[in-house]
């Protein structure tokens, strides 16, 4: 997808729809980091010749100065939307001389000297003036993506793929051939994710959940890797209640997957240990449990106990689960493990009044995604693990997750900005 704009003042507004066309799975042509050595205009004809399924044309004051946008790119756009297969989105920037939150509709044909023919007013505009223009434009072009999936989806039976990341930084050319790719900047440094990144997934994951649904594939694969509390929310965004079945792909081409495999060697137990919190008073709530799980063998519990000596005033209990073996997962074990996972996550609920679940979750990246979608009935912090203090590991609040809820799965971003580098 190409992004044309005047640089001046537009180059803002280019940003965050790249940032969040990225954040929702669609691969973004921005000339500042897609561009390649060489003419610039040969370059630009390139981009515009070659594989474009849909633009947007992010409309400002000084787009009129603009000859690239008017000489080279708009008729080629414009060429391109006539044909059926290909979607004009207008970001409309231009305010209304009465309304300082409504667009005026007939400025970009006047800017780009279009007028009097309402070329561009007759196509659907975007008001950038409001909080939901941004949105509406991204849930307009993944689901023109979604119109051109479909029909192979639903002729061939073939698994919806869905690729994510969350630590590369994302350019067009990393793009494959993935239905959706999702990705985010990553945190300039350290180990935990970008506190901007986790707030456009929360913005766009309820998105690619109906993108998925409307495609009615009856299987997601899921590939790439991501931070684990990502995991977790994107896994709640395909919940078992809403979409069949979920295959994710691990680091050796292996798929763990959320249906019963009959060659489940039975192997990996669990077990739940209570833990004794160690307070120094009553609980100032009773309504928050502090969940450690691990599935590795031999698990690390220094950062979740530096997490209830912290914070154990908080909580009215604290459990561990984790493997009884000294085994690693075997893949075929996904579905049954990441039940009972979740059955013990709601069982401590449960026994103390439905309570909010505080997860620190330490395992494979796949089982994350698997637990992640049995998460819908409960309010869950998901935790992400750190050792950028210099003092010892912990574990980081990053994301509140309520599945069940219309602004979900993601409803609160808890990492802030010193915490994401």
């Amino acid at each position: 997808m190409f992004i044309s704009y005047r640089q001046s003042d537009g180059s803002g507004q280019a940003e965050a729809l790249e940032n969040l066309l990225r954040a929702a799975g669609l691969v973004v042509w921005r000339d500042h980091t897609d561009l390649r050595p060489g003419t610039t205009t040969d370059r630009l004809e390139q981009a515009l010749t070659q594989g474009l399924s849909a633009a947007v044309l992010v409309v400002t004051p000084e787009i009129a100065h603009s000859d690239i946008v008017r000489e080279r790119e708009l008729p080629r756009l414009l060429q391109l939307d006539d044909e059926a297969a290909f979607s004009l989105c207008i970001a409309n920037r231009i305010g209304r001389t009465d309304s300082s939150s409504t667009c005026d509709y007939g400025a970009p044909d006047r800017l780009l000297r279009l007028s009097p023919a309402r070329t561009l007013a007759d196509k659907k505009q975007s008001n950038m003036l409001q909080a939901t223009g941004e949105t509406e434009i991204v849930r307009d072009l993944l689901m023109h993506r979604i119109e051109q999936l479909t029909p192979d989806i639903r002729t061939t039976g073939r698994p919806f793929t869905l690729r994510i990341q969350t630590r590369p930084t994302p350019f067009a050319s990393d793009a494959d051939n993935n239905d959706l790719h999702i990705r985010i900047k990553s945190a300039e440094s350290g180990r935990l994710p970008l506190h901007d990144g986790l707030r456009l997934l929360r913005t766009t994951f309820p998105l690619i959940s109906d993108a998925v649904y409307a495609s009615g594939a009856s299987t997601v694969r899921v590939s790439g890797g991501a931070h684990l509390s990502v995991a977790l929310a994107l896994g709640a965004a395909l919940p078992e209640t809403r979409i069949g079945s979920i295959e994710v792909m691990d680091v050796r081409g292996e798929a763990w997957k959320s249906t019963t495999s009959s060659e489940d060697p039975l192997m990996s137990k669990l077990e739940t240990e209570p833990v004794l919190l160690p307070r120094a008073s009553a609980p100032t709530t009773h309504d928050q449990v502090a969940v450690f799980v691990s599935l590795t063998p031999e698990p690390d519990r220094t950062a979740f106990e530096r997490l209830l000596h912290d914070s154990a005033d908080r909580f009215a209990a604290a459990a561990v689960v984790a493997l009884a073996s000294t085994d690693h997962i075997d893949p075929r074990e996904a579905r049954r493990l990441s039940v009972e996972v979740a059955r013990e996550i709601r069982r401590i609920a449960a026994e103390n009044g439905r309570a909010e679940v505080h997860l620190a979750f330490h395992g494979p990246y796949p089982m994350a995604v698997l637990v992640g979608r049995h998460l819908n009935t409960l309010r869950t912090v998901v935790y992400e693990w750190d050792n950028a203090a210099g003092d010892g590991a912990s574990y980081v609040p990053a994301l509140v997750l309520e599945p069940g809820t219309t602004s979900g799965p993601i409803t609160e971003v808890l990492l802030g900005g010193s915490h994401s580098g």
